[in-house]
């Protein structure tokens, strides 16, 4: 198992404490959970960063995800596909500069590339 394999196992064994403690708090909508559980996925796989770093990766994150979504729609309007895109590589930028990331582990900054970096285009 590599290191990377071995890390999401934990998660895996750590992530349904953590969601049955968002359930309790009573945590309704898909997207509050969807944004609560990579909160929860942060702090395990970045526990050495701040609060503020690991927000910054979440809106990362939430730039990716807009933008990976609208490349795949092909109802979305161009104009709204390129400004999506320029948030996303302006925060993408802003994070490969950031003072935190040069002291990320190799695995961290393969898992933020991965993860987070890294736009998913729908197989046609």
């Amino acid at each position: 198992m590599t290191p990377r394999e071995k890390l999401f196992a934990l998660l895996n064994e750590y992530g349904p404490l953590a969601i049955e403690h968002l359930t309790l708090t009573n945590i309704r909508r898909e997207d509050e959970m969807e944004l609560e559980w990579e909160k929860v996925k942060l702090n395990f796989l970045f526990p050495t960063l701040d609060s503020l770093d690991r927000l910054f990766i979440l809106a990362v994150f939430s730039a990716r995800r807009g933008y990976n979504q609208s490349i795949n729609n092909p109802e979305a309007k161009p104009e709204s596909v390129n400004e999506l895109e320029r948030i996303f590589m302006e925060r993408k930028q802003t994070l490969l500069a950031a003072d935190f990331y040069s002291a990320l582990t190799p695995l961290q900054k393969e898992i933020l590339q991965t993860d987070y970096l890294t736009v998913r285009f729908r197989e046609r």
